[in-house]
C-alpha cells in the first residue's frame, strides 16, 4: 500500500480519479477536487492527501501551490465569492429595469452560485469563526457587501427611490446576515418552509425590498 508520506504517483491518481491528465492546470485540479471533496464530507475531515488522491497530483505539485489544505480551501472560496458578486451587478449597474427587478435578478443570481457551491459556502458559514483563513476571507467579503449595499441605498435615497432610515451601513450588514442564513438554511433543506434556496428568496426578496424601499413587491 501507498504511505501518506511517500505521495501519490500522479499518473496512478489520474487515472484511479478518471481524469484527464492534470500537469496544465495543476491549481485548477485542485481547487475542482476541494470542492468535490467538500459535497462529501466535512471540512474537518477533510485532508491533503484525500485531495491528492482525488485530483491526482503529486504531493510536491500541491505544496508547489498551496502551504496547507486551509489555503487551497479559501482559494476555491475566494472564486465563489467573486462569482456572488458578479450576481449583484442588475443591482448595482444602469439595467433600465425597475429597482424591484434588479434587487431579485441579484438575489436569483447569489441563489443561483449556492445552488452550484452550496457544499464550498457551507464550509465557509461553518467554519469562518474558527479557522483564521476563512475568518480573513469571511470578513474581507461582509466588509465589501456592506459597502456595495449601503452605496446603493444612500444613492436610492437620495435620489427619492428610497426612504430615510437607520444608517445604511447598519442596515446592509443586517441584510447580509440575513441572507446568509436564509441561503444556508435554503440549500439545507431542514425547515419544510423553505426546502429550497428558491423558497429562501420568495421570503426574502419582500424583506429586502421593504427594509430597503419601505413597500413589498407590487
Amino acid at each position: 500500500m501507498l504511505s501518506v508520506m511517500e505521495g501519490p504517483n500522479p499518473e496512478e491518481r489520474t487515472a484511479a480519479a478518471g481524469h484527464a491528465p492534470p500537469a496544465a492546470d495543476p491549481r485548477r485540479w485542485i481547487l475542482e477536487a476541494v470542492e468535490h471533496l467538500l459535497g462529501q464530507m466535512p471540512l474537518h475531515e477533510l485532508t491533503v492527501p484525500l485531495i491528492l488522491r482525488e485530483s491526482g497530483i503529486s504531493r510536491a505539485t500541491f505544496y508547489a501551490y498551496f502551504p496547507s489544505k486551509n489555503a487551497a480551501v479559501t482559494a476555491v472560496i475566494a472564486q465563489t465569492m467573486e462569482e456572488i458578486h458578479q450576481s449583484a451587478r442588475p443591482w448595482l449597474g444602469d439595467t433600465g429595469l425597475t429597482v424591484a427587478d434588479t434587487l431579485r435578478a441579484t438575489l436569483e443570481g447569489t441563489a443561483s452560485a449556492w445552488e452550484t457551491h452550496g457544499a464550498v459556502l457551507r464550509s465557509l458559514v461553518e467554519n469562518w469563526h474558527a479557522i483564521p483563513e476563512l475568518l480573513q476571507i469571511w470578513q474581507g467579503n461582509v466588509d465589501r457587501w456592506v459597502e456595495v449595499i449601503s452605496a446603493r441605498i444612500d444613492a436610492d435615497r437620495a435620489a427619492g427611490l428610497a426612504p430615510p432610515g437607520v444608517d445604511s451601513q447598519k442596515l446592509a450588514a443586517g441584510l447580509i446576515w440575513n441572507g446568509q442564513q436564509f441561503f444556508y438554511l435554503g440549500t439545507l433543506g431542514v425547515d419544510p418552509r423553505l426546502p429550497t434556496i428558491k423558497d429562501a428568496v420568495e421570503a426574502m426578496y419582500p424583506m429586502w425590498l421593504g427594509a430597503i424601499y419601505g413597500h413589498g413587491p407590487a
